[in-house]
């Protein structure tokens, strides 16, 4: 047994031991109830920052009360000033039923404001003190909507926090998670404290990854009802079994499929035993998910982090660029850094031109491919290339996905509508570019 785990007992065992040596506060009582709380000096010996739990002895009266009636009492806090609550002070009870022995417990987003040794120890009081009713032999922990996850995630019993928490004697770890900006266009930063080993820390991101952000700037990524069913890592690629939902509800532009998938990558290859990740549904390879092959292990994506505010130094951008086998073009926002010795249109074909394929992403551009000239007139964006870009004419489909990437990047930008494209010393006779070109239906794949 683990010394946080003894420690806990010995502290519960003293504390009865006191209470035996004075009169019973039982016997005046109707229906008397151990309420489970947190001590209200904070003591070391016990391993945690907020301290481990004693009791007070609560008369319920003697009409039968009902689980939101006792839950409501216990969220007012203990009258022993030895004990403090170990909720927040605002926190509300949304809902509580009990069904065939599990009693589900919604409780407002206040309580996502505690991490760590703070959670475990509000949810193990709460546990402790409501399975003491014959009918209910666990506990479901929920947030606002979002199901508590990591050691006091699913159903809890005493014996959960005997067997398995140690939250109280471990080093803290710190993991970074990826949900979606409010935009749908970038993934945004949050870090969580855990205290789970190794092993278990894949596990642990996903649920957090389910449960969602815990800020308002940011949305959940995986489609609703998803439910993990499975993750190991071996030889650097992490595995998850995804439920079917993963699919049947996942997103319907590639945009928001881009941002769901590395969501799920950049978060589990933060881990240094993670390279890659390879996503199963039901055990299955899904293929395609939009526009991305989940077919094969994805890598991690740094051009998906990022935010859609514009700044002097950076523009929000979208490239059009060539994915897989699909015979229209997807759309990758990105920031382009500014140089600030030339138009922003310039800016965002050099940074086109240069993309780095990866994870099914293609450049279509032939190597040495650069701009000579750009300008930009009522609305006509003319671009001068070099003759590296003719090239790209010896494969027709290449020549045409060239073209249609540059014309719909720099239509994306909001000062350009048409595009008319020349080359130096060349010629594409797969395409014809006497005219100036728009997007076209059929171009882009959503």
């Amino acid at each position: 047994m683990k010394r946080g785990v003894w420690l806990l007992l010995c502290a519960l065992l003293l504390l009865q031991t006191a209470c035996s040596a004075v009169s019973d506060p039982r016997e005046n009582m109707a229906q008397p109830v151990r309420f489970y709380y947190c001590f209200a000096q904070d003591d070391e010996t016990y391993g945690g920052e907020t301290g481990a739990m004693g009791w007070e002895w609560r008369d319920l009266g003697p009409e039968p009360m009902t689980a939101s009636e006792i839950l409501n009492l216990y969220l007012k806090g203990p009258q022993s000033q030895n004990l403090r609550s170990p909720f927040p002070a605002d926190a509300v009870l949304d809902q509580a039923q009990v069904a065939d022995g599990l009693l589900t417990v919604g409780l407002g987003e206040e309580l996502l404001e505690l991490t760590g040794v703070q959670r475990t120890l509000a949810a193990a009081c709460l546990v402790y003190t409501m399975t003491q009713f014959a009918d209910i032999t666990g506990v479901q922990l929920t947030a606002g909507e979002a199901t508590l996850s990591g050691v006091w995630g699913g159903v809890l019993k005493p014996e959960s926090f005997l067997l398995e928490d140690d939250t109280a004697t471990s080093d803290q770890t710190t993991v970074k998670l990826y949900f979606s900006d409010m935009a749908g266009r970038y993934l945004t930063e949050e870090t969580r404290s855990c205290s789970d080993s190794e092993e278990a820390l894949p596990e642990y991101i996903l649920r957090q990854l389910l449960a969602g952000p815990q800020t308002q700037d940011a949305r959940a990524v995986l489609p609703e009802g998803t439910k993990l069913l499975g993750v190991q890592i071996t030889d650097g690629v992490c595995t998850v079994n995804f439920s079917e939902e993963f699919l049947r509800n996942g997103p319907k532009t590639h945009r928001l499929a881009r941002l769901t998938v590395f969501a799920v990558v950049n978060s589990l290859t933060e881990l240094p035993q993670v390279e890659c990740v390879r996503f199963l549904c039901e055990g299955k390879a899904p293929g395609l998910y939009t526009a991305l092959d989940l077919s094969q292990p994805l890598y991690r994506e740094e051009l998906a982090v990022g935010s859609a505010q514009k700044d002097a130094e950076r523009l929000d951008a979208t490239l059009y660029l060539p994915c897989g086998q699909l015979p229209g073009l997807v759309a990758v926002p990105l920031l382009v850094a500014r140089t600030g010795d030339q138009r922003a249109e310039a800016d965002v074909l050099d940074a086109l031109l240069s993309f780095e394929p990866a994870n099914g992403y293609e450049n279509p551009f032939p190597e040495g491919t650069r701009v000579l000239d750009l300008s930009l007139e009522d609305g006509l964006c003319r671009v001068c290339f070099n003759s590296a870009f003719a090239l790209c004419g010896e494969v027709p489909a290449q020549a045409r996905q060239a073209v249609r990437s540059v014309v719909a990047t720099l239509c994306a930008l909001e000062d350009v509508e048409q595009v008319q494209i020349t080359i130096q010393d060349g010629v594409l006779t797969a395409v014809d570019l006497s005219q100036p070109l728009s997007p076209q239906n059929g171009w882009i794949f959503e």
